[in-house]
């Protein structure tokens, strides 16, 4: 069985792209991705050559196994699986990454060298080290919408509060709490933030309070959405077309 429908499916939803934005890419048409997709027909080999090349993937790996997140941005995972006991076997180097478990102890105040040394770390492609923590999400930290979901990796650098965009997700440490959420604005000695999935629900946290802000650079899921319910209908409609006008002719 090929797993190329399964793995295109993947990609765009990792990548954050359309059906249509993956079809442009490649020079297809649309229906054919969804086609690939749910596995109704395979790419030609050049298309094969295209996407493997575009996304820096091994033909067997698209073909023969289910692709992974980690697989798709390179990552050296090397240590990040367990937290191992001999500090010498964890990598040197990397962005330390901040697992659920080891949440409470850096929200308790545990931010020193040491206890960041111990942590895990991966190398992130285009992200430098410095001033970057990667915070992997419980169920209770992402939320309890469809914004943010649980093993989702957030990639942060750490900012000041004067350094904070409008309208950024951000992970907050405030009274020895930590939050996820949007930053809106800084007005008179108070932040004013929002749920990420309803950003129509404010919460005001006082200035006085806060004791370290990252902002969140990069996104990476595991999650992937069923196709919209649109989406089917329009590929539906795009079949029949398609077999009305070959009756025509």
């Amino acid at each position: 069985m090929s797993y190329i429908g399964r793995n295109i499916r993947k990609i765009r939803s990792v990548k954050n792209l359309s059906q249509a934005k993956f079809a442009e890419l490649f020079n297809l048409a649309r229906p054919s991705v969804g086609a690939y997709e749910e596995g109704r027909s395979e790419p030609k080999i050049e298309t094969l050559i295209q996407i493997a090349k575009h996304f820096d993937l091994s033909i067997d790996l698209l073909l023969t196994k289910e692709i992974t997140v980690n697989q798709l941005y390179h990552f050296d995972l090397e240590g990040t699986s367990t937290l191992l006991d001999k500090k010498e076997e964890i990598p040197a180097t990397g962005i330390p990454v901040l697992e659920g478990k080891d949440w409470l102890n850096y929200v308790l105040g545990q931010r020193k060298a040491d206890f960041l040394s111990r942590l895990p770390k991966v190398q992130v492609p285009g992200v430098k080290q410095e001033d970057h923590l990667v915070f992997s999400l419980t169920e209770n930290q992402g939320g309890s919408g469809a914004g943010l979901k649980k093993g989702d990796w957030l990639i942060c650098k750490k900012k000041a509060l004067n350094e904070l965009e409008e309208g950024k997700l951000v992970v907050l440490f405030h009274s020895r709490k930590a939050y996820v959420l949007r930053f809106t604005a800084m007005v008179q000695g108070q932040l004013k933030l929002s749920l990420w999935e309803n950003p129509g629900e404010h919460i005001v946290l006082e200035e006085t309070g806060l004791e370290e802000c990252w902002e969140v650079r990069k996104r990476i899921t595991n999650d992937l959405a069923e196709p919209h319910l649109l989406d089917r209908r329009v590929l539906k409609l795009e079949e029949q077309m398609e077999q009305l006008l070959k009756g025509l002719n």
